[in-house]
């Protein structure tokens, strides 16, 4: 390709590269983030096809872990916490099923019929019959280990989320609408949240954050790195408004795309500032006084450095 006719018309493609830039740019704000790394999983790949005929067979499975530790779980007012988070949570539109001590049944046998009842029925008031169902859900072995720790003094609140669908911020609503019912019991009471359903919206969380960080710094560095090596004040910063106008149109095609920024293509970023970086550098170090002196004008040397 020759390069000749852009460098002869510098000012017409700056204009349009401003034009481009802008256009695009102005998208960039719009561009949608998405908390959950199911984009790690290869769409057409074998085994991805084998989990979701799995999911269409077996239905979702995923869910959340809500544990919190007393010194007697099998307190009134302990047992009154784990009851009132429970309904909360099974209150939500949000959760498809909550799974904890006080929404189990237990069931109860003698020598000619059974019968099942809710585990957590009432609470009890009397020291005895706090003792018995302790004893009950620390023996059960259903519970133990699953609800209850085996020294009574760790409860797991087990929530069950819906196939996600269409919404790929699902998990957020779930998780922020489980945080605000838990927040009126903090700081008396510390929760440990754990699950597919935790580390998937965090990990979405540690993407923006590490966006809103690296960019800036990665910017700052870029120009001290080029100032250092041109020691040109100019040059800096044709390099800095070369590199922000690439980023930001790239940025800004992806918003009217529709592509949304995930755990997968936050690398899109840094890869568009240093590939902007290394052809900005090159087009510096080329355009030396012997490039100028062997050409008839200036715009043969740029159409060279070009080419």
């Amino acid at each position: 390709m020759d390069f000749s006719f852009v460098a002869r018309n510098s000012k017409l493609f700056l204009c349009l590269s401003l034009l481009v830039a802008v256009s695009f740019g102005a998208w960039a704000p719009f561009i949608q983030t998405v908390n959950n790394v199911d984009y790690f999983r290869l769409k057409n790949h074998p085994d991805n096809k084998y989990f979701e005929q799995f999911e269409e067979v077996f239905g979702n499975n995923e869910f959340f872990v809500i544990a919190f530790e007393k010194d007697n779980m099998f307190t009134s007012e302990n047992l009154r916490i784990l009851k009132e988070i429970t309904l909360k949570i099974e209150s939500l539109d949000l959760a498809r099923d909550v799974v904890s001590l006080a929404s189990v049944d237990y069931i109860i046998g003698e020598e000619d019929n059974f019968y099942v009842q809710p585990f957590l029925m009432d609470i009890p008031q009397g020291q005895d019959q706090l003792e018995i169902l302790k004893s009950r859900g620390v023996q059960h072995p259903l519970y133990k280990k699953n609800l209850i720790s085996s020294d009574g003094r760790t409860a797991a609140i087990v929530v069950f989320a819906y196939d996600q669908g269409g919404d790929p911020d699902y998990r957020q609503k779930l998780l922020l609408s489980t945080a605000r019912i838990l927040e009126p019991y903090l700081p008396e009471t510390d929760f440990y949240l754990a699950g597919w359903t935790v580390t998937n919206y965090s990990m979405g969380q540690y993407m923006e954050r590490d966006l809103s960080k690296y960019i800036p710094v990665t910017y700052s560095l870029l120009a001290l790195i080029v100032f250092f090596f041109f020691r040109n004040i100019r040059l800096t910063l044709l390099a800095l408004i070369t590199i922000a106008a690439c980023l930001t149109s790239t940025m800004g095609l992806s918003g009217i795309l529709g592509i949304p920024i995930t755990n997968v293509t936050t690398i899109i970023p840094p890869l568009i500032m240093a590939l902007t970086l290394t052809a900005v550098v090159h087009i510096f170090t080329h355009m030396e006084k012997s490039v100028l002196d062997s050409s008839r004008d200036k715009f043969e040397a740029l159409s060279r450095v070009l080419n």
